[in-house]
């Protein structure tokens, strides 16, 4: 429970207590295991309230509001870590220490404008395009806070300080943020889960090999980034027919 409220913490902007005495530091190292779990409560939440906002709208304007409820979990804290990277990575050639500064700059560029349009533009068009919306807003959060730990315990951290220094995650956290991920897919898509789970990780392997070569290891923007990239990978999953 320790754990859960120390990811809680970090994952969103709810306010959760540590039970009085324990030291935050050392919950939150151990915290990433908590992360899907985190990402279930949130999905709840966004599957309630894709429900009752399909029922009152039609498709297009349910799925921009689910699009706004997710983005509101970190008050788009997260996606701020898109538009860094989008600023950072997104130009050709430009050196790696360049790259670490600009992430650390608050001014968003056109990289990262364009990062963050096409994102929402695509998470957007794979929920209004999913069956039952309120389906895979129970899964976008799960798949999304799964993901982070892909580069969590494949990359390691490249800045001298900083909060993803913290953490200690390691192959089993991975493994059960897969399996979570898995279990919302089995409930969202039936049987063509799988399809979904490979779609998952490969974009979420790209997105580590993309950091990997232009930095060599992960931010916190890139993590940031890659619980955008978690979700709307997920939506994509969830949309697909066949």
């Amino acid at each position: 429970m320790k754990r859960f409220a120390a990811a809680w913490r970090f994952l969103t902007v709810f306010p959760f207590p540590l039970p009085a005495g324990d030291d935050e530091g050392e919950c939150l190292r151990r915290s990433p295991a908590m992360f899907p779990l985190v990402g279930l409560v949130l999905g709840l939440i966004a599957a309630a309230a894709a429900w009752l906002l399909r029922s009152v709208f039609p498709p297009f304007p349910a799925a921009a509001l689910v699009t706004v409820v997710l983005a509101m979990y970190s008050v788009g804290l997260h996606l701020d870590g898109v538009c860094d990277c989008g600023d950072a990575l997104m130009t050709p050639g430009r050196s790696r220490d360049d790259a670490l500064a600009i992430m650390k700059d608050s001014r968003i560029g056109a990289h990262g404008a364009v990062a963050l349009v096409l994102l929402l533009l695509v998470k957007f068009a794979a929920l209004a395009s999913c069956p039952n919306l309120a389906l895979a807003a129970l899964a976008v959060p799960v798949g999304g806070r799964g993901a982070v730990l892909l580069p969590m315990v494949i990359l390691p951290y490249v800045r001298e300080k900083g909060l993803g220094r913290l953490f200690d995650a390691g192959p089993g956290t991975l493994i059960f943020g897969a399996a979570m991920t898995a279990a919302v897919l089995v409930l969202a898509m039936g049987c063509l889960f799988w399809a979904g789970l490979i779609l998952w990780a490969v974009v979420g392997l790209g997105w580590v090999a993309f950091l990997r070569h232009r930095l060599g290891g992960a931010t916190g923007d890139g993590y940031g980034a890659a619980c955008e990239i978690g979700e709307t990978a997920t939506a994509l999953a969830v949309c697909m027919t066949w």
